[in-house]
This record gives structure tokens, C-alpha cells and sequence, in this order.
């Protein structure tokens, strides 16, 4: 049997010190353009998290001291890992065992909480008084660029009737937080079963300039985590030039956690299947989370210009499926 894996350790306990052991639990919180929450107390930089209480659990004291400190309420995406911190606080040393998970707020932070919190870019990473929060945010992002980590996470599938519900809850989702964009969806609300076979007849050429196949992309749960669409060709000025073949959607409770790249990829996948050898995108310059995706992707930037159509500025990216 192999080995297990080691620990994460950072520093050392000093030669003839006794360090004395914590336990304590913190978390990495994107906000929607990839910052990350920091915390500062006392000139230094920590993630929100801190010390647990006797008997209390990992999960229970990050949302406790999130809580706390950002004055806000947050959820759990899942678990990064441990890691040990050697460390000196004031005339003390700490072997600390810290558990580190990704969540996310239930909303803005607010002046209730002790400390300040500031959102700072994911590389930079050298103000962090613990070492081993640097290395956490960095397991977070790699855990973002991988999408979800086995293949039973999520499945992806053509829009179908038995998903109802769960489509209808993405709505709601799209109403409360981002209701401009959701818009787009609105006549599922009054006919469903015609919203479904108008996706069908896009499919099939039927509705709109060329062929336009859509895709689901549901969670084991039965939650609709993304949506993708795919031009089976490009061939007229206008969506050469302003629209591209794969557009993509993540409902706003479940950005920030790789549901993004997933979709592309699906939509990728779909796309080789058409037998096109590469694809055209379009992101809008000013939401960098969406062209960061193209990019983790293998978007490869052509351009920036403006939008004669949109009227805003917008990137185009070519992604290669297929070698020529």
C-alpha cells in the first residue's frame, strides 16, 4: 500500500520550544470577478476563519467566524484540505492544523463584522501571515480551472420536459440576482412545453439564422448548473461579427465554482462532433470571469474592438478542436 500523502507543512517549531497545538478552520471566497475575501487585523492579511472551540467542528467554526468577521452569512462549496502552520503570536508558538474549504457569502459584508475585508487579486499572495493561506488560494484556483473533479458531479443533456422544476428554480435564481440577463428565459414561465420545442426546432434550422443546438448542464443533485449553446456554423457577417458560435450561462448562485468551464467544454465536445475544426467567441472586455473561462479553454485572443451591435467593448477569441 502506498504511502499517504503528506501533509502540507509550513515552517518549523523551533529547537527546545513546545509549540502548542490549534485547531482552526478557514475558507477562500472568490467574489465574481476571481478576488478573494482577505481579512486584516493588526496590520496582516488572513482568510476569514480563526480558532475552533472544544468540540466544535471544522465546518461549524468557518461559518461561525465568517459570520463573525464579515458580518454576513456564507455556504460551503466544498473542501480544499489541511494543511500544518508553524507560528509565533506574540510571546507564543502554535502548531496549528487548519482546514481550509471554499464557500461562498449570502450576501455583502457588512459593517457588523470585526474586521475589514478587502478583496484582493488570487496572485498576490505575499501578505498573507500564514503561508499556508496562500497555498490554499492557489488549491482553490486549480480547483476552479479543473471544474468539478469526477464526471458523476455533473451530466449534460438536451433540454428536456422531466426537468421542469429545476429549470424553473434557475429562473428564480436568475429573478432574484441577475434578472437583465434572466429575462432571456422568460417565456419558459409561461409555456414550457413550447419553450422546449422551440429549442428543438432550433436545433433543426427552424427558428433562427443557421442551426443552434442547446445543452443542460445538470448537477447529481438535478440542479441546472449551466447552459450552452452551439452554432452549427457562422456563415453570415453578422454572427461572424458579433455573435460566434458557443455562447454559454451559469445561473448566479453557482458562479465562481468551475460550472462555467464545464459548460464550454461541453459545448467543445459538441462542436467536434459537427465536425468544426475551431470555434469563435466573444466575451465582453469589462466581465473578465467569462474570458478568463475561454482562455482556461484554450481561447486564443485575436482581438478587442467594439460592438456596433451590443455597443460595448468585447474580445474575440478562436479555440482549435481539430488540427487542420
Amino acid at each position: 500500500m502506498a504511502d499517504p500523502k503528506p501533509r502540507p507543512t509550513f515552517g518549523r517549531c523551533p529547537d527546545g520550544v513546545t509549540c502548542q497545538d490549534r485547531k482552526a478552520a478557514y475558507a477562500v471566497i472568490f467574489d465574481s470577478v476571481g478576488r478573494v475575501a482577505t481579512v486584516r487585523a493588526g496590520g496582516r492579511w488572513f482568510l476569514p476563519g480563526g480558532g475552533s472551540w472544544a468540540g466544535e467542528s471544522p465546518e461549524a467554526t468557518v461559518l461561525r467566524e465568517i459570520q463573525e468577521e464579515c458580518g454576513c452569512r456564507a455556504r460551503i462549496v466544498g473542501r480544499l484540505g489541511d494543511a500544518l502552520q508553524y507560528f509565533r503570536d506574540s510571546t507564543r508558538w502554535y502548531q496549528m492544523t487548519a482546514v481550509f474549504f471554499q464557500a461562498e457569502l449570502d450576501g455583502e459584508p457588512t459593517s457588523a463584522g470585526e474586521h475589514e475585508v478587502i478583496w484582493v487579486d488570487p496572485a498576490d499572495n505575499s501578505g498573507y501571515f500564514h503561508q499556508c493561506h496562500a497555498w490554499a488560494v492557489a488549491r482553490a484556483r486549480e480547483a476552479i480551472r479543473a471544474g468539478p473533479r469526477t464526471p458523476l458531479d455533473v451530466f449534460v443533456t438536451r433540454p428536456d420536459v422531466a426537468l421542469r422544476d429545476a429549470f424553473l428554480q434557475m429562473l428564480d435564481d436568475y429573478d432574484a440576482h441577475d434578472p437583465d440577463y434572466g429575462s432571456r428565459y422568460a417565456a419558459a414561465r409561461s409555456d414550457f412545453l413550447a419553450y422546449i420545442q422551440n429549442l428543438y426546432d432550433d436545433e433543426r434550422g427552424l427558428v433562427g439564422f443557421v442551426p443552434y443546438s442547446h445543452r443542460w448542464v445538470v448537477s447529481i443533485q438535478g440542479t441546472i448548473v449551466g447552459v450552452v449553446r452551439v452554432r452549427h456554423h457562422i456563415d453570415t457577417d453578422f454572427l461572424a461579427n458579433e455573435l460566434g458560435h458557443i455562447g454559454y450561462d451559469v445561473p448566479p448562485s453557482h458562479r465562481g465554482r468551475g460550472f462555467g468551464v464545464v459548460a464550454l467544454k461541453a459545448g467543445l465536445d459538441y462542436a467536434k462532433k459537427l465536425g468544426l475544426e475551431r470555434v469563435l467567441l466573444y466575451a465582453d472586455t469589462d466581465n473578465p470571469a467569462s474570458w478568463h473561462t475561454i482562455e482556461r479553454c484554450g481561447g486564443v485572443l485575436e482581438a478587442e474592438r467594439y460592438s456596433q451591435h451590443y455597443h460595448r467593448l468585447v474580445r474575440r477569441y478562436w479555440i482549435t478542436l481539430l488540427q487542420a
